[in-house]
């Protein structure tokens, strides 16, 4: 049960638990119209500007860009106004649909396609891709990131990077309650979020609640999914065992900033072997 102070007034209940990417979490699907306005607090242009200098240093010459899980496409709008060939991949079509919506009448515009992280399909080959949020800390177990790795991998041209984000495990081991408030014009919705360890499985399992004010109506969306708690040794011998170079990884959107046991990321920059 979704865990929300007294004061608040209102009966939760459980509608959906999601266990991992071959379900797609209700944030994703139903109530992915509110995706953007309850993510607020990520600051896509700083992770974005943090993708480009990361391939920079590391990839140059790089032009053709996968983004995976591209969600509303925020990530992928603002690479595209930096020069590159952006292509957005998502499993889920509401937020495929969002991502297309932002697009503007401009030169240089990311396509949004609809497709499987667990088995991607392109006929050429990409110069670096990347998957930010929590996207793959919903890849509960081992062979699922082990996919994900071997799907990636063939998506990339010999030498091509991979990076993306997941939250550091050392910083996870711990029961947590947060609330997110946030509005616009016309929604205010605070999340409500209680998270708490399974330790047998190596995951935290969070528990929210939507609770979503708009049109003078208030109503209630609630959902539970797991977490993967991952480690940096273990993201290292996952990438080298899919064939993967590790270039560096940092603790958090910046390349001054390497992992330490505190940090609050573990962001590696990989290179397919070549």
């Amino acid at each position: 049960m979704v865990w929300i102070p007294a004061s608040a007034g209102m009966e939760i209940w459980q509608i959906q638990v999601v266990n991992s990417m071959t379900e797609l979490s209700p944030m994703y699907t139903r109530l992915a119209g509110y995706y953007d306005l309850t993510h607020h607090f990520r600051d896509y242009r700083q992770q974005s500007d943090f993708i480009h200098a990361a391939i920079q240093k590391y990839s140059s010459s790089a032009k053709k860009v996968l983004d995976i899980c591209c969600g509303t496409g925020s990530h992928a709008l603002i690479l595209a106004e930096k020069g590159y060939n952006v292509t957005g991949v998502d499993n889920s079509q509401e937020m495929l649909k969002l991502a297309r919506g932002k697009v503007k009448a401009r030169s240089r515009n990311p396509k949004f396609e609809s497709g499987d992280m667990f088995d991607l399909k392109y006929s050429q080959q990409f110069d670096a891709a990347y998957c930010f949020g929590t996207t793959l800390m919903m890849l509960t177990s081992l062979e699922e990131f082990s996919r994900f790795l071997s799907s990636t991998g063939k998506t990339l041209k010999p030498g091509g990077l991979l990076i993306f984000d997941v939250w550091n495990g050392w910083k996870m081991l711990q029961a947590t309650n947060e609330m997110h408030p946030s509005e616009n014009e016309t929604t205010r919705v605070i999340w409500f979020s209680n998270g708490h360890i399974n330790r047998e499985q190596r995951t935290q399992h969070l528990e929210s609640a939507f609770l979503i004010q708009e049109q003078d109506a208030t109503r209630i969306e609630t959902f539970t999914e797991d977490l993967k708690i991952f480690f940096k040794d273990e993201i290292q011998c996952l990438l080298e065992s899919h064939g993967f170079t590790v270039e560096t990884i940092l603790g958090n959107d910046s390349l001054d900033n390497v992992y330490a046991a505190d940090s609050e990321y573990i962001i590696p920059v990989a290179r397919r072997s070549e």
